[in-house]
């Protein structure tokens, strides 16, 4: 893709337009920071990834209510629908930011994880699941604010809710090959990896960033797998240079 005036011109006025995509059982709240922090050079806008059991019909709906132009970020879940908005609409994405994220299909062993998980939140034990499967792989276990941090992911996992962790369990154990779409993207594009990222690990946003040979990798130290809210200061400089880079 080349870019026109008109991109361009859009990342030179006053705000850029940015939409940005929490990951599984994440609101707003993950990308507090940076919300604050980037108004002065963004109008910013949280894509909403809960209402559909497919990779591609949420992206299709992120791309529905979307500015007709617009830099994009996405965390975990996220990230895997921001990849396929490039897929399906890569002339309208100014920029992308992946953060803490995976192209990878999905692996049997997740997918059996997944059935798993998701026949227990049938059953009644969303709650649970949360405290005991999912909180604990978040954060960075030597954070010194991650009773805090787990008290906030707690308060996102019941603001979304079971109903919509259901829809995202069935999408993300149907996601495409995001590998086949990174040889394609052709706009600035930034990576965001916590060093200590279990889920997402530092080795998939290597092999992710040499495909795309002009973007950028950004580490962050003494940080798990939500790196806005660890490293709120890192990842907002970094997205900062990111959508001031012309």
């Amino acid at each position: 893709m080349k870019f026109t005036s008109d991109h361009r011109r859009i990342c030179m006025t006053a705000k850029v337009p940015l939409v940005l995509l929490p990951g599984t059982l994440c609101d707003s709240e993950l990308w507090s920071h940076q919300v604050t922090n980037l108004s002065d050079i963004a109008d910013v806008q949280i894509g909403v990834i809960t209402k559909h059991s497919t990779i591609e019909e949420i992206a299709a709906d992120v791309l529905r209510k979307a500015p007709p132009q617009f830099a994009l970020a996405g965390l975990s879940l996220g990230g895997i629908v921001a990849i396929e908005m490039m897929r399906q609409a890569p002339d309208r994405i100014l920029k992308l930011a992946l953060v803490n994220t995976t192209a990878n299909p999905p692996f049997e062993q997740q997918q059996k994880q997944w059935a798993a998980t998701m026949k227990d939140v049938e059953e009644g034990k969303f709650i649970e699941v949360v405290q005991e499967q999912f909180i604990p792989n978040l954060f960075y276990k030597d954070h010194p604010k991650k009773k805090a941090l787990q008290s906030k992911a707690m308060g996102m996992a019941v603001r979304v809710g079971e109903a919509s962790y259901l829809n995202q369990l069935k999408a993300v154990a149907s996601k495409p090959d995001g590998f086949e779409v990174l040889p394609t993207i052709a706009c600035d594009t930034l990576f965001v990896v916590g060093r200590e990222d279990a889920l997402c690990t530092v080795e998939i946003h290597e092999k992710m960033h040499t495909i795309i040979p002009h973007s950028r990798l950004v580490i962050a130290e003494e940080c798990g797998h939500l790196s806005p809210m660890e490293q709120p200061e890192l990842v907002t400089g970094a997205m900062r240079e990111w959508l001031t880079n012309v």
